[in-house]
């Protein structure tokens, strides 16, 4: 971590050069401290207490002078917001230093791919845990990822109680700003239905050179009149006996202030009339899904695009992100700095020394669950899927155990 830090960035010199003041322990040694804090999985700020004579710690990271705990809690809440701009700038330098492989979808776009995902933080009485849209009390971050191989580029801490659409425009315009600094193809951003918002949809529009794949809340939507719909437009399949699934696009016009859009929305819908053994329904069951695309392909391309992404969004493990001995406790929420972003400089250099890259272990910061993919769920099959070892070869269980904690921290 060290090596990477501060041989393929230029962290060190743009702190001590660019925030104010001049102190015996310089704003580089207070930053790196704390990085390194957490990728031992520790971010209280009493941590520090015990690293005066820890050689290792301090040779490992380049450190000067070990900061002690007040130092470290006084240092982040007077230039929270300083630090934050010149970490976000590293992330970007490193990224590009390190000359990061990204890989496309089958469409030749580099996916961007946006979630908010559940913290579990219960019976804790920590700044910003509040009650979450899984059912517990915790945290509810957003995140960003490009490629395939899921590079983070904005990570931010946001309360349990927050709506998911709740500051993600903004958080949209600046991932993308990233996005373009770091590649000239065209990118496509992925997003669930919890993001079905006319603003995303705008924002998007607006981008040269960037499509979208979001998800549809069909909210009180008749699902009837829409399978009624789907057999006169669409292209019907029977899976199996008892089972249809018809899908056709339509193009819808909104209007956004003052102004009118088109746009095109996939859809498909599912009827059942018996289950997956035979068993006949007392009434057909149909289920009722859309995408909002920018995309010229066929209506099955786009559908396998999302669900591509959708495979590798995971729910978090609650056990896992609680707070208790052998756990991470989460910092707290600068008043400041809310966001946890510029710790993605952890994530990118605990990847390039062979963590997992996957979306999902990025951001969940536990062993995460498989989500559900579009898989027929009258096979029987698990959805969910088991939890996946997080365990590797000897030598990089470390680093992923870094990785895991990495993704759970604000900026205080």
């Amino acid at each position: 971590m060290g090596e990477l830090v501060n041989g393929s960035t230029s962290l060190c010199e743009r702190l001590d050069k660019r925030v104010p003041g001049r102190p015996r322990i310089s704003h580089s040694d207070v930053v790196k401290t704390s990085l390194g804090l957490r990728c031992q999985g520790k971010s209280d700020f009493e941590a520090a207490a015990g690293l005066a004579g820890d050689d290792w710690f301090r040779e490992g990271l380049g450190i000067q002078n070990v900061p002690s705990q007040e130092t470290l809690r006084q240092r982040f809440d007077r230039h929270a917001q300083a630090f934050e701009r010149i970490v976000d700038e590293s992330i970007r330098e490193l990224l590009k230093r390190r000359k990061i492989s990204v890989t496309p979808t089958s469409t030749g776009h580099v996916a961007l791919d946006l979630d908010v995902f559940c913290l579990d933080n219960s019976d804790t009485k920590k700044e910003g845990v509040s009650r979450t849209s899984q059912g517990y009390d915790g945290y509810a971050p957003i995140g960003a990822s490009l490629g395939e191989e899921g590079w983070c580029l904005g990570l931010e801490l946001r309360e349990g109680s927050q709506h998911g659409q709740n500051g993600f425009v903004p958080f949209l315009s600046k991932v993308l700003a990233r996005a373009r600094q770091l590649e000239a193809r065209s990118i496509v951003g992925r997003t669930d239905s919890a993001h079905d918002a006319l603003e995303n949809l705008v924002e998007l529009s607006r981008h040269a050179d960037v499509d979208y794949v979001i998800g549809w809340n069909p909210r009180k939507a008749d699902k009837d009149a829409w399978w009624e719909r789907a057999c006169r437009e669409g292209r019907i399949t029977e899976p199996r006996a008892g089972k249809k699934v018809a899908v056709f696009s339509t193009s819808v016009e909104r209007i956004h202030r003052g102004r009118a859009y088109r746009f095109r929305l996939v859809v498909r819908v599912t009827e059942r009339l018996c289950d997956a053994k035979g068993q006949m329904l007392i009434q057909p069951e149909i289920d009722l899904e859309g995408w909002w695309t920018s995309l010229d392909l066929d209506d099955l391309d786009v559908i396998a695009i999302d669900e591509k992404a959708g495979a590798e969004r995971t729910v978090p493990q609650r056990d896992q992100v609680r707070s208790g001995p052998g756990t991470v406790a989460l910092g707290k929420i600068c008043h400041q700095c809310p966001g946890v972003d510029p710790w993605g400089l952890c994530l990118q250099s605990a990847s390039h020394r062979g963590a997992e890259r996957s979306y999902g272990r990025k951001f969940s910061g536990a062993s995460p669950r498989q989500a559900p993919t579009h898989q027929d769920r009258d096979s029987g099959a698990d959805l969910c899927g088991g939890a996946r070892d997080t365990n590797g070869p000897s030598g990089q269980t470390s680093v992923r155990e870094a990785l895991s904690c990495l993704s759970r921290f604000s900026v205080g």
